[in-house]
C-alpha cells in the first residue's frame, strides 16, 4: 500500500516507521506539503489546530475523501474548498 503522511513528529513518524517495517510504501511530508496523488493513504498527524493549514498545502486530493479522526470527532466529509490542485 501507498501510504503518504503529513506530519513528521512522534504520531506522524512512528507510524511511518511502523508501516515501513511493515512492507507498506511510505511517502513523509514535511511542513512544506507535497503532492498526494499516488497515495493509496492520506494521514494528516499535525496538531488539531493546523489541520486546515496542513490540508492547504497538500496538491494531488482533488475529489478524494477524507475521515477525520480526533477525540470526540468522528465524521466523513469531502474536501471541498480545502483542496488545492496542482
Amino acid at each position: 500500500m501507498r501510504i503518504t503522511v503529513l506530519g513528521k513528529g512522534n504520531v506522524g513518524g512512528g507510524l511511518s516507521d511502523l508501516w515501513e517495517r511493515a512492507g507498506h510504501q511510505v511517502t513523509r511530508l514535511g511542513r512544506d506539503g507535497g503532492n498526494v496523488s499516488d497515495a493509496d493513504v492520506v494521514l494528516v498527524a499535525v496538531p488539531g489546530g493546523s489541520i486546515a493549514e496542513a490540508l492547504d498545502l497538500l496538491t494531488g486530493v482533488h475529489g478524494a475523501a477524507r475521515e477525520r479522526r480526533s477525540p470526540g470527532i468522528d465524521h466523513r466529509r469531502d474536501l471541498g474548498d480545502r483542496r488545492r490542485d496542482g
